[in-house]
């Protein structure tokens, strides 16, 4: 492991650190669109809400996995799902940035109800599906951002 590695990994000791998650989730984003994150912000009219499925207890019961939303309504919704590995995954897997662990949703901003604060999993699981890999992103994006559904 690198020096930068361990550097990043003992400033970020909680890799489900929810910020951590949200700024994962944006690169993932805007380098699949070919933006270069330290420049570039997220395309306009587009917002991303990201949320972690926690591991589920033998139970099936837990806690509902919920997608805060931005102020105001998009023209574009994006919603990320970071699946963490198991614990006794290698270190090089654990933390966000590993694209195979996302699933992503894309949802007009007229299926969203202005007023709503939060999405959860399952409705837009039942709206909208099981969701695509982050090797998608691109090709499900690209077109509704440039105007083409």
């Amino acid at each position: 492991m690198s020096e930068w590695d361990q550097l990043l990994r003992w400033l970020h000791r909680d890799l489900r650190d929810e910020r951590l998650r949200q700024a994962s989730g944006h690169w993932i984003v805007l380098t699949a669109l070919g933006l270069h994150p330290n420049r570039d912000p997220l395309p306009a009219g587009l917002a991303l809400s990201t949320a972690m499925a926690p591991p589920l207890p033998p139970d099936g019961g837990g806690t509902p996995v919920v997608f805060p939303l931005p102020d105001g309504p998009a023209h574009l919704q994006l919603f990320g799902l970071w699946r963490p590995p198991s614990a006794d995954a290698e270190a090089d897997q654990q933390h966000p940035l590993v694209r195979e662990r996302w699933r992503f949703w894309v949802v007009t901003g007229r299926q969203v109800h202005a007023e709503r604060r939060s999405m959860g999993l399952k409705p837009l699981q039942r709206a909208h599906g099981e969701g695509f890999p982050s090797s998608e992103l691109a090709q499900r994006l690209r077109p509704l951002l440039e105007g083409s559904p």
